[in-house]
């Protein structure tokens, strides 16, 4: 199986009070491109679009973020390991 996300970097958004946490983690997929995903806290709450289709106008994403997911969730736990935050049961 190809690893799909490499050299992700990964940051933490609040989004104010009234909304819902989540992350943006920007990494190249399997095929070099420049991707960025947004991760919500809950059940699969995963989008991924590529930066140089955004550049330019594309907007029909053809990424499934569930393709995406257990990387993403795996590259999250190391930023917060590395933070210190990191539990053992957070929803991530």
């Amino acid at each position: 199986m190809p690893k799909y996300v490499n050299n992700p970097k990964v940051a933490f958004h609040r989004n104010g009070v009234a909304v819902s946490p989540f992350y943006v983690i920007a990494f190249q997929n399997d095929e070099g491109e420049d991707m960025i995903a947004t991760y919500f806290r809950g059940e699969c709450k995963v989008a991924v679009l590529c930066i140089k289709d955004i550049a330019t106008g594309i907007v029909d994403s053809r990424w499934r973020g569930d393709c995406y997911a257990e990387e993403l969730s795996e590259a999250i736990k190391q930023y917060q390991i590395g933070r210190g935050t990191y539990e053992e049961d957070n929803e991530w």
